[in-house]
């Protein structure tokens, strides 16, 4: 009995120690599933942040492709070539070389087809291999145009024998000093006789031969310049020793009521009226008296309740007309060394020059009109007493780092504002009896002289719509509506 007991123990112990053993498999069985599906898991999601990290990084490289094949298309568009080409950006420019280019494990190409006449279809592929497995793509599409030759004649008629529709007087002691218009609704401004006087016009030219005053308010001593867009119009301040304000926004969305409905101080010296002003996309270009600090200042008018000053540059000079195209400023300055200056103000809030151009001559530059037809600028100089310096300079600016003079004339007398379209050149000059003349100016290197009208006084500003002139005329007779036979 006692050798049977303890062979029962010995079977009992042996039962025990198997069971443990069992359990222990088991158990780093069940561990061995699950690390292996943790292990899966991470795996799996390294993969897939490894191949989101690369989808950004060829989106990037496609971006990159499509617009250094748009700065290709913008510099020469005969060197916009049909067929699949590779990328080289070599001497600061983009150039087409090869079938592909490659970098960073990724291979590029860009195939340009034929659409239009003026149209072709861009397509970048950029194409890579993750780890030896299959090759991965991602392209991008767009259409690009010849936008050179898209331009649309602004021009109707025969200019050569202009006519004036319609007049409108501002009353007594007004003058006019800019003119805007939008939809065949005309904006005014003028500087008066009296500071109790209007200085803010609306009238309505639907009727060009019987233009309608509408609202018209009393705003300072008297506005200067005027950009209108929507339902606002930007006027620069010619403001009472009292004020200290250089630039106002009008709502002109009642024509019955204008009012002032924002006003901002560009500088804190009264003796410092606001000049010219441009407006493109959110923003507000402006120029002010130099007197002291910075005579040119950008404002951002997204909001335009509550317009914000965000960036000024010192001119050194006065500032008397600015233009704007894409992200380059061009500012007829009274600098003798450099009537042209031509800022980036691609970052509003830090404008930089990019180049400054001395023209010929020691008399201000009083106005510059960039042209996107020819991508000239003209600009129009003070009356010069020097027999031989000029009061017009024509240049090319189709490189805006780089203008290149094409001509310049001397007439006699001054040229205060300007407006191009077409072959033609309106001018207003100082030359009695023909205050209003129209030069051809196809042919940069001989520019003729087309037609003209006498005014009864200076000119101030232009513009242009549906084939009429709008003039401001420095007389009580502000308002005068040109166009062609």
């Amino acid at each position: 009995m006692a050798q049977a007991s303890i062979k029962k123990k010995c079977f009992r112990r042996t039962y025990l120690q198997g069971q443990l053993l069992i359990e222990v498999i088991v158990v780093l069985a069940i561990l061995a599933i699950v690390g292996s599906t943790i292990l899966l898991f991470v795996t799996s999601q390294l993969s897939d942040t490894s191949q989101s990290k690369k989808f950004s990084q060829a989106l990037l490289v496609a971006e990159e492709g499509m617009e250094a094949t748009r700065m290709i298309r913008d510099a020469d568009w005969d060197s916009f070539a049909l067929g699949t080409h590779g990328l080289a950006y070599e001497d600061g420019s983009w150039n087409f070389a090869s079938t592909s280019d490659t970098a960073n494990g990724f291979t590029r190409s860009v195939t340009v087809s034929q659409l239009f006449a003026n149209e072709r279809q861009v397509d970048v592929n950029v194409s890579w291999r993750p780890n030896g497995e299959r090759t991965l793509t991602h392209e991008l599409s767009s259409i690009l145009s010849n936008w050179r030759n898209l331009t649309v004649d602004l021009l109707l008629g025969d200019w050569s024998n202009p006519q004036t529709l319609g007049t409108i007087d501002l009353g007594a002691g007004a003058a006019g000093t800019g003119v805007d218009v939008q939809s065949k609704m005309v904006y005014m401004t003028s500087v008066a006789s009296s500071e109790a006087k209007e200085d803010f016009y609306v009238i309505d030219a639907s009727d060009g031969e019987h233009p309608v005053m509408h609202g018209s308010i009393d705003t300072s001593y008297g506005l200067n310049a005027l950009e209108a867009e929507g339902q606002y119009a930007y006027v620069t301040v010619y403001p009472k020793w009292s004020e200290t304000t250089q630039f106002q926004v009008i709502d002109i969305s009642d024509p019955d009521n204008p009012f002032v409905a924002a006003a901002i101080t560009l500088t804190g010296d009264g003796a410092q009226q606001g000049r010219a002003i441009a407006i493109s996309g959110s923003y507000a270009y402006v120029s002010v008296d130099a007197y002291a600090g910075d005579e040119f200042y950008i404002i951002d008018i997204s909001d335009p309740l509550n317009p914000t000053s965000v960036g000024s540059y010192d001119i050194g000079a006065n500032v008397n007309g600015i233009d704007i195209t894409d992200h380059y400023a061009y500012l007829a300055t009274a600098l003798n060394n450099a009537e042209l200056v031509v800022l980036d103000v691609s970052s509003p809030s830090h404008p930089v020059l990019e180049t400054t151009e001395d023209l010929s001559g020691s008399n201000d530059a009083l106005d510059v009109y960039i042209n996107p037809q020819d991508d000239r600028a003209y600009i129009g100089r003070a009356e010069s007493k020097t027999f031989g310096e000029v009061e017009l300079n024509i240049l090319d600016v189709s490189d805006p780092t780089t203008p290149i003079e094409r001509s310049e004339y001397d007439y006699g007398f001054g040229i205060q504002t300007l407006l191009a379209a077409d072959e033609l050149l309106f001018t207003a000059t100082g030359k009695a009896n023909l205050e209003f003349q129209i030069y051809n100016v196809s042919d940069a290197l001989n520019v003729a002289y087309y037609s003209g009208l006498n005014f009864p006084q200076v000119i101030t500003d232009f513009a242009l719509e549906d084939n009429v002139v709008y003039s401001a005329v420095r007389s009580n007779d502000a308002l005068r509506i040109i166009t062609s036979q």
